[in-house]
């Protein structure tokens, strides 16, 4: 099995400003579980979920009003019209593939462009998804381990150059390993992204294997040009809320709303990889 190290920049920075947490004990059945089946047919990794293209994927919806965690800013989430999402999921036997369709009121990817926070692209600070994989299924308290996954927030990513819409180095990944892109209807700002990832960078499962789980859409409403000038060396958050398929235990008496605790394996949900030949019921939105 091929081995990478993932350099999952944010949790460096999270790790510096936040208080260690301790995640509370929870039980197996309390977790969301997402039963993911194998599929012979390939998506096109284009941005576009066209009919029939995930008819044969396990699918779910995330929005607050349902499950999910507010962000700092969940004071301004005004519904699913502001902010939801659908993901679409299956796999084959050498890749995980992801939809995801997304009712947003406002999209934004422009924050920052190719300016890091310290040595950080501030992805977050844009309308992106968030993929949070233990593929060892350690349940670990700490942060997220790089040779058995790790966490990729993965923006516009339509063109080459806005590869630095995301926050993992890729040094030590063979070209064609992952893959994204981000569609967006300027009518309706509505987004939709396609992905897929090589299951060696993800713990290489299989049939039958378990392994931990989360997915996020990173939701600002606002627009700063001042997150693309050189000059300016201030780091300004925009991020408004993040929605997410698996909320968060209760700590500290209350719902967990700091950032950088999502990074905690313990708080994902499961992903178990269906044997072949297994269906499961699924939704289409055509």
């Amino acid at each position: 099995m091929r081995r990478i190290l993932l350099t999952v920049t944010l949790v460096i920075i999270l790790t510096a400003i936040l208080p260690t947490v301790q995640a509370q004990d929870r039980d197996e059945s309390e977790r969301r579980l997402i039963e993911v089946p194998y599929s012979a047919s390939i998506p096109t990794i284009d941005g576009v979920l066209s009919p029939g293209e995930w008819e044969d994927a396990a699918v779910d919806y995330v929005s607050l009003d349902d499950r999910g965690f507010y962000g700092d800013g969940a004071d301004s989430w005004s519904g699913p019209e502001d902010s939801s999402f659908h993901f679409w999921v299956k796999y084959d036997g050498d890749f995980i593939y992801f939809g995801v369709d997304v009712k947003d009121d406002a999209y934004i990817s422009e924050n920052y462009g190719e300016k890091k926070r310290g040595s950080n692209y501030p992805v977050w600070e844009n309308d992106a998804v968030e993929y949070f994989f233990d593929g060892d299924l350690s349940r670990s308290e700490t942060r997220n381990d790089p040779l058995t996954g790790g966490q990729f927030i993965l923006g516009l990513g339509t063109e080459p150059a806005n590869t630095v819409y995301k926050d993992i180095t890729d040094d030590l990944i063979e070209e064609g390993d992952y893959e994204w892109v981000t569609i967006w209807d300027e009518n309706t700002n509505d987004w939709s992204q396609e992905a897929k990832f090589a299951l060696y960078m993800i713990g290489e499962p299989g049939e039958g294997d378990s392994i931990g789980f989360n997915i996020n859409v990173d939701d600002p409403d606002t627009y700063d040009p001042q997150t693309r000038d050189p000059d300016n060396t201030d780091y300004i958050d925009l991020r408004d809320t993040q929605v997410y398929w698996e909320a968060f235990p209760t700590l500290w008496g209350g719902n967990v709303n700091a950032q950088g605790t999502e990074n905690i394996e313990n708080m994902w949900g499961t992903m178990t990889f269906l044997p072949e030949g297994v269906n499961v019921e699924h939704w289409d939105l055509f």
